[in-house]
């Protein structure tokens, strides 16, 4: 129907980056500064992922969301993004 000139646009592809409170931060200040990799195990696909965060705790928070986002798992995304809010919360508005 629309021939070799149809347009195909590339895949959509997740850029995220999750940095709390990185507008007047040093690096010194985050406990947590990794390129994290995701996998994804239905696509097989894969991202990294920049954390950096002033706690463990909200580090861990930052790749359980930046895995379900990064690989569509919409079950697990408004949970992660919770969890994500609530660990980060605090170094959201330092």
């Amino acid at each position: 129907m629309y021939g070799s000139s149809f347009l195909r646009l590339p895949r959509p592809t997740l850029l995220a980056v999750l940095c709390v409170g990185c507008i007047n931060a040093d690096a010194a200040d985050f406990v947590v500064d990794e390129q994290y990799e995701v996998r994804c195990s239905g696509s097989g696909s894969s991202h990294v992922v920049p954390i950096k965060a002033k706690s463990t705790a909200c580090a861990s928070a930052m790749r359980e969301f930046a895995e379900a986002s990064s690989c569509n798992q919409i079950e697990n995304l408004q949970a992660a993004q919770a969890n994500y809010y609530r660990a980060c919360a605090s170094e959201m508005y330092e």
